[in-house]
């Protein structure tokens, strides 16, 4: 079997390298000319925009269509999708922004050129299957799984309603809705236990949420689709309340994921243009309610390239040295409260990049101040340079490629759906999930609790 695999893998390799090798030598050219020419590059940065959105609307049609391979979509789309600001003629861009985006076709490169190196890797795609079986909830609390998703999906959404009684706030009500969450209990500068406890609740609603919409099927009984509909009806309400973007987009996305891939491939395209369309919509009116002048522009539904640049400009101009991977340990560590641990509240990454770029000057950092939002591409290269936006490009092509590569097993698996789905939108912003992946470590803890202690009580 283990040949026969090796033997598979290799004869891709074979078959697709003839379009490969001319791919990257066209990309490598055209990143090396950006990189020398620096500030005289806006030719050979339309052409590398237009050469990379071609190569994604072909690999993205045979993705959608013909493959179920949506994380690697969702990925190289958001990371192209963020360069529109500089594509469009009326845009006025600056070297900052003409730098970024460089960065930002880097990354796209390394992420494809991961996707291409886990081809050769079957052992990784056998443990991936293993991990993604312990994480699903079906193989893990068999017994107890369906009714415990429910609960905690229904008990993190009446929490986040405490919470919002407690302060007598609604973000989303409020005439800025980033302030109300900013100054209570969701942002980068709000230091108390409330704010850990809100995103304690809102991870388990929204993990809670993708479990169900992953495992949801046309033989559940009434009562189960009843409770199912509830629980992400509530968590979605909450997650509107708070203002918070991220979270209802992602599980919206997810939602409108699942319904595509359900579809039989006749009604594939109609549905794709009509579910493609409705999510858009949704993203947008989200995004003009948040601004606090209810504007929609460009620069506020992708402010990627304008926050990068603004954080790059402030690097050069502060000779800010690199963080060295300090921002990710920061992240790494996010279950423990930032009001007890003095080292993330100097290297969160939302806190540490407005630090930078408000370095130096006399006014305070204003409260309400939604954070930047660079992509993988800009806190990499925070961290490392040109080698960390390669390195973690590489790293998450990796793992995404091995979702494309494995076998079919590993897409029937509700976990694998969702943790792969949830590493996709690494590449939206790293910062902005990390909570999200302790949610599922929490999850699995307390399905884990409860079908022992359910079997325990038959012993």
């Amino acid at each position: 079997m283990n040949i026969f695999i090796k033997m598979h893998s290799s004869s891709i390799i074979l078959a697709s390298w003839p379009k490969l090798a001319i791919f990257w030598a066209v990309v490598t050219v055209l990143l090396l000319v950006e990189f020398v020419t620096q500030n005289n590059i806006s030719q050979f940065t339309y052409a590398t925009l237009y050469f990379f959105w071609l190569e994604l609307f072909f690999t993205g049609c045979k993705w959608c269509f013909v493959e179920e391979n949506w994380p690697s979509f969702i990925s190289a789309a958001w990371l192209l999708a963020c360069t529109l600001g500089v594509w469009l003629p009326f845009q006025r861009v600056n070297p900052s922004s003409i730098n970024f985006v460089c960065l930002l076709l880097a990354g796209y490169s390394t992420l494809r050129f991961g996707m291409l190196c886990a081809i050769g890797m079957p052992p990784l795609h056998r443990q991936a299957e293993k991990i993604c079986k312990i994480l699903s909830p079906e193989h893990l609390a068999p017994h107890t799984y369906k009714y415990t998703i429910y609960s905690l999906g229904i008990g993190s959404a009446l929490a986040l309603s405490g919470i919002y009684l407690w302060f007598c706030s609604i973000p989303i009500l409020s005439a800025n809705p980033e302030l109300a969450r900013y100054q209570y209990f969701n942002g980068p500068f709000t230091n108390n236990l409330f704010r850990f406890s809100f995103r304690a609740f809102s991870s388990l609603s929204l993990i809670s949420s993708l479990y169900i919409i992953a495992q949801f099927n046309a033989h559940m009984k009434k009562i189960e689709i009843g409770l199912a509909s509830l629980c992400v009806v509530l968590s979605s309400l909450c997650m509107i309340a708070s203002g918070n973007r991220g979270d209802i987009s992602a599980l919206f996305l997810f939602l409108m994921i699942r319904i595509f891939f359900s579809l039989s491939k006749k009604r594939k395209t109609l549905g794709g243009i009509i579910i493609s369309a409705t999510t858009l919509s949704i993203f947008c009116f989200l995004t003009r309610y948040r601004n606090i002048d209810n504007i929609l522009s460009r620069n506020t539904v992708f402010p990627e390239v304008t926050d990068a640049a603004k954080l790059l400009d402030a690097v050069h101009v502060h000779h800010v040295a690199f963080a060295h991977g300090n921002t990710y340990l920061a992240a790494a560590l996010s279950f423990i409260p930032s009001s007890i641990f003095p080292f993330r509240e100097t290297w969160g990454f939302g806190r540490y990049a407005l630090h930078i770029l408000f370095m130096g000057q006399d006014t305070p950092i204003a409260q309400s101040y939604g954070g930047l939002r660079p992509t993988f591409v800009g806190e990499a290269w925070l961290n490392g340079g040109w080698l960390g936006v390669v390195a973690f490009g590489v790293a998450l092509g990796i793992i995404l490629g091995t979702w494309h590569c494995s076998s079919q097993s590993l897409k029937r698996l509700p976990g694998a759906k969702v943790i792969f789905f949830l590493l996709s939108l690494c590449s939206v912003m790293v910062s902005d999930f990390y909570g999200v992946f302790h949610g599922i470590v929490l999850t699995v803890m307390i399905l884990w609790l409860i079908e022992k202690v359910v079997r325990m009580r038959k012993c």
